[in-house]
């Protein structure tokens, strides 16, 4: 059996051009010999505990206001810019660390990721099938199937996120993606609270679509620091959605585990492309613990502001920080566009690559 993806776009579709250079905008695949892929060693019984956190929650008729407000906003100076998008980070000794945005932000070859262009759509959209044939979930969209195999492309790239207190106790789980050699891209809110401050310390499990069964593919993986925006916290008003457009975070793992995995590109939104046809892979925690599921969804960025977007594809606890990602068929290619944040029982809410966000992507790289 195929993979399963959506492809092409609803309303219009996007091509992309494939960046040259291996960076921030570009795709890489990874080694073809299993062997050559060195395997994490897992330290800790890899169970839910009995606390988890939730997917972030807010009032649908409180997201119009806000969004309206966010599409208003004004161009910030660079000082502005510098303040917002600093970075706030904690690395496995304990210490944090905040700093303002500085050259490696500003000088950002953004032509990497702006390479989107509007094509129009063609027919319906082709669904591919690696599938298991299990009933719809009923918290998701309907269409949400379980992936069988983690260790083919692109799933490899896409990881579970274990979040631990002191006494390596789950606390929490998450999705992420492999975007460079050492770089897992997912959500803020998955490593910072803003009443309990940052998680202790936390394992990336690429690939994994059985964890009781069949347990990871390549091992779990530690860390090294982790960095978030700091408007995440600066903007924080005691309510989910000042934070939605800043909910974004890096974290460098202790390997270089990408290299032989390989890593999902991403690619930033210009507001003139109308919107695609996305690609959620992550880990629901209303599914059982530790498997991969795809979910595809329209995502629209007509009249959204310009940092995320909502939809009607309502998500899990779980899928925060899961890769959305647009797939064309012509180029072979996949471009993360989107990261799950946040949702309730009527709609849930994408950040957008926006220029700014892929501008702190890139000076966080590696």
């Amino acid at each position: 059996m195929r993979n399963r993806e959506l492809i092409g776009g609803i309303v219009l579709g996007l091509s992309v051009s494939t960046a040259q250079a291996q960076g921030l905008g570009s795709e890489f695949r990874g080694s073809d010999d299993p062997g050559e892929i060195p395997r994490g060693v897992i330290s800790v019984e890899l169970k839910p505990g009995e606390n988890m956190r939730g997917l972030p929650s807010f009032d649908t008729e409180d997201l119009e206001g806000f969004a309206e407000a966010a599409r208003t906003r004004q161009t910030l100076s660079a000082d502005e810019l510098a303040e917002m998008f600093g970075t706030v980070g904690r690395n496995r000794n304990g210490d944090v660390v905040a700093e303002p945005a500085g050259e490696r932000f500003f000088e950002a070859d953004v032509s990497d990721g702006l390479q989107l262009e509007q094509r129009s759509a063609e027919g319906s959209p082709e669904v591919l099938a690696l599938i298991d044939d299990l009933t719809p979930r009923s918290a998701t969209p309907p269409n949400a199937r379980r992936v069988t195999d983690g260790t083919i492309w692109p799933y490899r790239a896409v990881g579970l996120v274990v979040a631990m207190d002191s006494f390596e106790n789950i606390i929490g789980t998450c999705s992420a993606a492999l975007i460079g050699p050492r770089t897992v891209l997912s959500a803020a809110h998955c490593f910072y609270d803003h009443d309990e401050g940052w998680i202790e310390d936390m394992l990336f499990v690429p690939g994994v679509t059985d964890l009781d069964n069949f347990g990871p593919p390549f091992g779990a993986f530690g860390w090294e620091d982790m960095y978030i925006a700091s408007a995440y916290i600066s903007e924080y008003d005691g309510t989910v959605l000042s934070t939605v457009p800043y909910d974004i975070a890096i974290v460098h793992l202790d390997t270089d585990i990408g290299n032989h995995l390989g890593w999902l590109q991403v690619q930033m939104v210009d507001q003139s492309v109308p919107g695609y046809l996305s690609n959620l892979v992550g880990y629901p925690g209303d599914m059982p613990f530790g498997t991969m599921w795809w979910m595809g969804c329209p995502v629209n960025f007509m009249n959204q502001p310009p940092k995320f977007t909502f939809r009607q594809c309502v998500t899990a606890q779980g899928t925060s920080g899961g890769p959305m990602y647009n797939h064309q068929p012509d180029r072979d290619s996949r471009f993360i566009l989107n990261i799950n944040v946040a949702g309730n029982d009527e709609v849930s809410i994408g950040l957008t690559i926006d220029e700014e966000h892929f501008r702190w992507l890139s000076s966080l790289w590696k």
